[in-house]
């Protein structure tokens, strides 16, 4: 294959990469919001789960990719619904964390049925072996995309 060839199809998959991302996020929207919750309210709450139960709105923002901003924001919402409060962090008295309240809790285990729900229907498409396949092209693709943010964010332009 010529380089001019590959440029394209590499072009073509990232392309893929990015309609696909917009898909699953609406798609996503549209199940969750039939079960009164969010996708981002969701994510937020997974890692506070396996957390523990406990993160700084810091670990937050890298564990989900967001800004500090937008976790403030998610976090004064779900505080305000009783989900999550902040907490004095012990380790280091000038920060807080932000941690799952008992009906917090409650909530995100009623609402595991329902993303594995979601998630049986969205790859229903796919082989077992194939979706093994995608999990791991996607993971590595997202490491490289990792390593790349990291390189750009330490090296001048």
């Amino acid at each position: 294959m010529t380089e001019a060839k590959v440029d394209k199809l590499k072009l073509g998959a990232f392309l893929s990469l990015i309609r696909f991302n917009d898909v699953v996020t609406r798609y996503l929207a549209v199940e969750f919001m039939r079960h009164g919750s969010s996708s981002m309210r969701m994510m937020l709450m997974n890692a506070l789960f396996l957390s523990g139960g406990s993160m700084s709105p810091t670990e937050l923002s890298r564990h989900i990719f967001r800004t500090r901003h937008s976790i403030t924001s998610m976090v004064d919402t779900l505080e305000r619904q009783g989900l999550v409060r902040r907490e004095p962090n012990i380790k280091d008295r000038r920060s807080i964390n932000i941690t799952l309240t008992p009906e917090g809790r409650r909530l995100f285990e009623r609402m595991v049925p329902v993303g594995y729900e979601i998630s049986q229907k969205a790859l229903s498409c796919l082989s077992d072996a194939e979706v093994v396949a995608l999990k791991r092209l996607i993971r590595r693709v997202r490491e490289h995309l990792l390593e790349q943010i990291a390189n750009s964010q330490t090296k001048p332009t």
